[in-house]
């Protein structure tokens, strides 16, 4: 990871020269893939998927829900890589998107800019 992005996932600077995006809420705790928050009994596990932006995850929500932001977009029941134009590195995100589960073993996929996809 270069420097830069690494500040970025940090919230010390944005994802452009242009951005103003910048931390400023207080004290967090960066996730690690693969780590699981439980929050009133629900499991959430945490998935980097970096590519569309260095600190790109989604999230397994209990068994039957994964959240991706504007991470990726479903289409004909696969994962693809987000319009590449708004990719920092594509490349890295295709490569990202192997480590999902298939689309079919949730019942939703909540989506950033697709909205809700159901199985």
């Amino acid at each position: 990871m270069h420097h830069d992005e690494e500040q970025m996932i940090n919230g010390t600077t944005g994802k452009t020269k242009f951005s103003k995006t910048k931390w400023k809420y207080g004290s967090y705790t960066l996730l690690a893939n693969n780590d699981t928050l439980t929050i009133d009994g629900l499991k959430i596990k945490i998935l980097h998927t970096p590519g569309h932006t260095p600190g790109s995850s989604c999230y397994i929500i209990g068994r039957d829900y994964l959240a991706t932001g504007d991470n990726l977009v479903v289409k004909d029941g696969k994962y693809e890589h987000f319009i590449e134009m708004f990719n920092m590195n594509t490349a890295q995100q295709v490569e990202s998107l192997k480590i999902l589960p298939d689309p079919s073993s949730f019942k939703y996929i909540l989506t950033g800019h697709h909205g809700v996809v159901r199985n």
